[in-house]
């Protein structure tokens, strides 16, 4: 490469490897040549290999944080928006609804939010950072909350059709 560089006056180059070490060599010889060369390290398939194992490691543990954030968050998350939404009701015509709104959501909540579950999993478990499996692990885990939703709402509906039932032939009698 040397050779190459002394060839030729104001040689500029491009020059691809995948060994980060050959690229300062590269510079230090194109420099005391008077030269410049573009060096781009380019990562070998190993390299590439080894980022999709992380990434592999990192999307199921995205997804269970995000989830367990949203699902342990949800309460809190309520809350926070009814709070918003009584602030603004609770606001006299000609101000600001909308500062009143933010303001309640920004009051401390009884039950966590999804924002501090985050916070504490940061701080003690895990930080992932911000990413796409984590969002869609918080909007997939409230439906966690359907389930046993459904099975008191049908218990409920149940004791009272065994209720009226009950009462029909009470009042039959």
């Amino acid at each position: 490469m040397r050779d190459l560089f002394e060839e030729y006056d104001n040689y500029s180059a491009d020059v691809r490897t995948s060994v980060p070490e050959n690229a300062a060599s590269i510079r230090k010889r194109a420099a005391r040549s008077g030269l410049q060369a573009r060096v781009k390290v380019e990562p070998t398939d190993v390299d590439l290999g080894e980022a999709l194992v992380e990434g592999a490691k990192a999307v199921p543990l995205s997804m269970a944080s995000g989830a367990v954030e949203g699902f342990v968050g949800l309460p809190g998350d309520l809350e926070s928006i009814l709070r918003g939404l009584i602030a603004m009701s609770q606001t006299p015509e000609g101000q600001d609804k909308t500062k009143e709104l933010l303001k309640g959501f920004e009051e401390n909540t009884v039950a966590p939010t999804s924002e501090d579950v985050a916070q504490w999993i940061n701080q003690n478990i895990i930080d992932l950072g911000e990413n796409a499996m984590r969002t869609i692990g918080q909007f997939l885990a409230p439906a966690g909350y359907v389930k046993p939703a459904k099975a008191v709402l049908k218990g409920k509906a149940k004791g009272l059709a065994a209720k009226v039932a009950t009462e029909e032939i009470n009042n039959d009698q």
